[in-house]
């Protein structure tokens, strides 16, 4: 280095007529002050007096490293990688600048770069202070998707450091993407223990230099002074360097809690979002982004509660909490998401989300002091997210569901290719496209669309149930429609409507006790609470059960059903009519009769009045009444002219 100084002084010396003695001192200077500026934090400063001396003297390694340093700093990131390729250049087998040109590439999310910039770093360390680039290596794997790639160089610093509490929290994360969640957990807790005894460390240390600023302390407290920072340097100075200049303890409670919320410890996850607000932990009061996932906690807590154990009640005190976590009234000091920041996409989507929940699952009833939410209500926060980020596919996903329930799947397929073409890999996105193809009776179009999502991601339930619809309906192949049924319910065993589904193929088959036996599984996951919407839902499934009794003839167990079915749904005209054709096939025509008037008094128009009275008709036949049977087929002929079936009968019944 003096050499190079020395041959830069001999030239300047005879361009400007100064001395060699004074070129090198002020190269030195500028060098010495620049460095200093920069230990200081006085960043700006540091890369002028270090760009000086990187004029004084371009062949001045240090001072190319330490300026890229600087505009790192200043993030003025173009400028650092030029400062850190020069660095390199001129000394290619000094470790640390590689380290450095691997976080900008970082910066710049070009994670697989960093990966192999930090490798070839690895290598010139030959074995010195290597920590820290297995740190970068596994971080850079991690961040390129590669978690289980990532886990070794990790595993290997933990080992010899368990304080270092970046590489906890990057192994928690990986471990978190491979869905090894209680893992997940163990380094993230284990973290933060670290962090704790770091807080706990730093508080002493700061009080017994408060102290000695003041010349209180005894020479035992100096002492201590002296032990607890050296402590602090040694066993700490990962942690402090992770929670004051990487200022990730908030991230890492937010980690914890994604883990505890994989695992349904919902209470756990709150606690664990609410601690990354906490500011001696480096949060921020009403964080909008923590406080939405406490939302989200409270909202799949109430999810569990309904769908699992049918306490709809219960969950609909915990979705009110988590609809004040988007939007308020806020409750003592802290600030719902939406009133912090009004615009914040993720509490409109978390919102939305519960709306879209409430809509699917109970209805408003004021005298018990519910309120629930409808479709629209739940697009309209979906649409308030994609104004504030068009982008966000999550919130393109969930508005496409709203307008496909809405029956508008044109424009949940337009929502639909806006999000493939972002994310043209997400087996979810697949096959929801696949439902919307299907709804608009493009069947071939939505098949392929479900094969795409299974080549993605061969458990899709909802892919699985698309394609065994279309099997079962569009290609009249029932052994590939249990075949995809069968594998659905073996991904999700808690889904009613596969279990509905996979009944419908057995009816089809006519093989009516496993029919039977699947709608009763059906009928056994769905909610019963009387606030619920599932009524309807469980009505069906005790029609359908009726019919495979009917079909086998086992008309007591179908009349049975059907009044379990009408006690859901009284206006449901198919189950009157079939218990009506339940009643006649036990020969009580005085009751079937009874039911088809009442089924009479419900029709919602000519067409039913017609389809009624025709059923009227021939149970009036089959009981020997034709007098009746004329009157009832005039009057569905009246309903109907064209209805060939009364025209048939009445003239039967004429030629009598």
């Amino acid at each position: 280095m003096a050499r190079s100084c020395r041959c830069f002084g001999l030239v300047l010396c005879l361009l400007i007529g100064l001395p060699l003695s004074q070129v090198c001192a002020q190269t030195s200077d500028d060098f010495t002050t620049g460095v200093r500026l920069y230990q200081d934090g006085e960043y700006s400063n540091a890369a002028k007096a270090l760009d000086a001396a990187t004029q004084a003297d371009p062949q001045l390694e240090s001072a190319w490293y330490f300026l890229g340093m600087a505009r790192y700093k200043l993030q003025e990131y173009p400028q650092a990688l030029a400062a850190f390729e020069k660095s390199l250049a001129l000394a290619p087998t000094r470790p640390g600048t590689r380290l450095m040109i691997g976080r900008l590439y970082e910066v710049t999310e070009a994670y697989e770069q960093a990966a192999q910039v930090y490798q070839d770093e690895l290598r010139f360390r030959r074995g010195k202070d290597v920590l820290p680039v297995l740190c970068a290596i596994g971080r850079s794997l991690y961040l390129a998707k590669r978690p289980a790639d990532a886990l070794a160089p990790l595993q290997k610093v933990i080992a010899e450091d368990p304080r270092y509490v970046e590489v906890a929290y990057y192994l928690g994360l990986c471990h978190h993407a491979l869905g090894k969640y209680e893992t997940a957990v163990e380094c993230f807790k284990s973290a933060l223990e670290t962090m704790d005894q770091w807080r706990t460390e730093a508080r002493r240390r700061d009080m017994l230099q408060a102290q000695a600023s003041g010349g209180q302390l005894t020479p035992e407290q100096q002492r201590l002074l002296g032990e607890t920072r050296e402590k602090l340097a040694q066993d700490y100075g990962r942690a402090e360097e992770f929670g004051t200049e990487l200022r990730l303890w908030p991230a890492l409670n937010l980690a914890l809690g994604e883990s505890q919320l994989a695992l349904g410890n919902w209470t756990m996850a709150r606690n664990a979002y609410r601690k990354a607000m906490d500011p001696e932990q480096g949060g921020t009061p009403s964080d909008p982004e923590a406080t939405t996932r406490v939302a989200r906690a409270y909202f799949y807590d109430a999810r569990s509660l309904f769908v699992d154990e049918g306490m709809l009640l219960q969950a609909v005190g915990v979705l009110d909490e988590a609809i004040a976590q988007c939007k308020g009234p806020s409750k003592g000091e802290s600030r719902a998401a939406l009133e912090v920041n009004p615009n914040f996409a993720p509490a409109h989507i978390v919102l939305g989300e519960i709306y879209l929940f409430q809509a699917q699952t109970y209805v408003t009833r004021a005298d018990l002091g519910v309120i629930s939410h409808t479709c629209e209500e739940a697009l309209a926060e979906f649409q308030a997210a994609l104004k504030s980020d068009p982008s966000n596919v999550t919130a393109l996903s969930n508005a496409a569901q709203c307008l496909l329930l809405l029956d508008r799947p044109a424009e949940a397929r337009t929502l639909l290719d806006q999000a493939l073409a972002l994310e043209p890999k997400n087996a979810g996105l697949h096959a929801q496209m696949a439902q919307v193809l299907l709804a608009q009776e493009d069947a071939n179009a939505a098949m392929a669309e479900a094969q795409t999502a299974l080549s993605l991601d061969k458990r899709n339930v909802s892919a699985l149930n698309t394609a065994g619809r279309i099997y079962m309906y569009y290609r009249e192949d029932l052994a590939e429609a249990i075949q995809h049924y069968s594998e659905a319910i073996e991904a999700d065993p808690r889904n009613w409507e596969t279990y509905a589904n996979l009944g419908l193929a057995f009816f089809q088959m006519e093989s009516w006790h496993r029919a039977r036996r699947e709608f009763q599984r059906a009928l056994d996951l769905i909610p019963t609470a009387t606030i619920a919407n599932t009524a309807q839902q469980q009505a069906y499934l005790y029609y359908l059960i009726a019919r495979t009794y009917h079909q086998a003839g086992m008309y007591e167990q179908e009349i049975a059903a059907l009044n379990d079915a009408l006690g859901r749904y009284p206006s449901h005209l198919d189950t009157l009519r079939q218990l009506a054709m339940a009643y006649e096939g036990l020969k009580e025509y005085r009751a079937a009769e009874q039911v088809l008037t009442d089924a009479l008094e419900l029709s919602s128009g000519l067409q039913d009045d017609a389809d009624i009275n025709l059923q009227l008709g021939a149970m009036y036949e089959a009981e020997g009444r034709p007098h009746e049977a004329v009157v009832a087929y005039t009057a569905a002929l009246q309903a109907d002219p064209n209805s060939l079936t009364a025209q048939r009968a009445l003239e039967r019944l004429r030629g009598q």
